[in-house]
This record gives C-alpha cells, structure tokens and sequence, in this order.
C-alpha cells in the first residue's frame, strides 16, 4: 500500500520509518480557533497537522501496524493528538475511526478510555470493510484496547502522523515497521 502526504504535509521516509515534526498552520483553517457548532464554544485555540494518508480501501480486511515512538519535552504533548486514522476525506466532523490522546489517555472517536497512553508502543490495528460499514479493532503493545464500527457512504483510507490541537511543546512521531496486510 502507498502512502502520501495529507494536506501538504512534509515529512520523512527511510524505507518503512515514517518521522513527522511539528506542521502548525500548514492545512487551512489550522491557525484558526475551532468551534463547537451546536453550542458555539472554542474546542481549541488552533491545531497541527502532517500526516500521510493510503489509498483508498476495498472492501476485505487489513492489518495496519507500526511501532510507534512519540519524543516531546512532555507528555502527553498536546491537549489532543491523533495516532491513527481511517478517514473518509470529509472537512469538519469526525472520521468514521480515530485513535488519539486526551488528557494523557487513549480517545477513541468521540469516546475517551480510562487506560493511560505511552509515549512508546507497537500498535496494530485490524480494519474489516463489508459494503459501507466499517469495523475497526484496535491493539496496543498485542493488547486489545477498544473498537470502533461506524456505517460509511464515502470511500475510507488510512491516515497516520502528527495531528494535534493546542501543542504543549515541540514534538515529533515516528512510526518504525509501518506494514500494512
């Protein structure tokens, strides 16, 4: 499977190690505040992103993995950041499955978990696609963390990389092995 960069985004690739930095303001609308549109609050001040997205997906079964390696003066490093996604190319809402971090917790689409995060993982993910519905089963360290299953119209793809809101300090994500099956 390919991967290319999401939104211009710049990063770098040594055979199947994937290194993405800091991106503040690269993709429009990222310097700008985000709102909540049913109660009109800020979510956040601004938000980041260089990431790299496949191909579009088939119906069948996939395996995504990579040892991941997250290196920031802090952490978490962000008061959000995402570590996987399966999108669907939509602008605004969510994608129909997304692994981030909230609060130094994994987040899982609009759910929060109670396990904390790592800076430090291998994490794989098993991706099942029959029609429009798409099943998301998620692993960290070969422990199963959660799932998400969601009924998708658009054509859903693989993005992985730095996307974060509200950064605490510098960091960068590197995804060492990235293989998908």
């Amino acid at each position: 499977m390919k991967f290319s960069p999401s939104c211009d985004g710049v990063y770098s690739v040594v055979g199947t190690t994937y290194t993405f930095k800091d991106a503040r303001g690269k993709c429009p609308g990222d310097s700008e505040p985000e709102y909540d549109p049913s109660t009109g609050w800020k979510r956040w001040d601004y938000k980041e992103r260089n990431e790299a997205k496949s191909t579009p997906l088939q119906s069948g079964k996939y395996e995504f993995m990579a040892d991941v390696s997250i290196q920031a003066d802090k952490f978490p490093h962000a008061a959000w950041y995402s570590v996987f996604q399966i999108h669907n190319g939509a602008r605004g809402g969510h994608p129909p499955s997304i692994l981030a971090v909230r609060e130094g917790r994994w987040h899982v689409g609009n759910h929060d978990t109670w396990v904390p995060s790592k800076e430090d993982f291998a994490l794989k993910v098993a991706i099942e696609i029959k029609e429009n519905f798409i099943t998301v089963d998620y692993y960290v360290d070969e422990e199963y963390l959660c799932s998400s299953r969601m009924y998708e119209l658009a054509q859903p793809f693989i993005k992985f990389g730095l996307y974060r809101m509200n950064e605490f300090c510098s960091a960068t994500q590197i995804y060492k092995n990235v293989r998908v099956n």
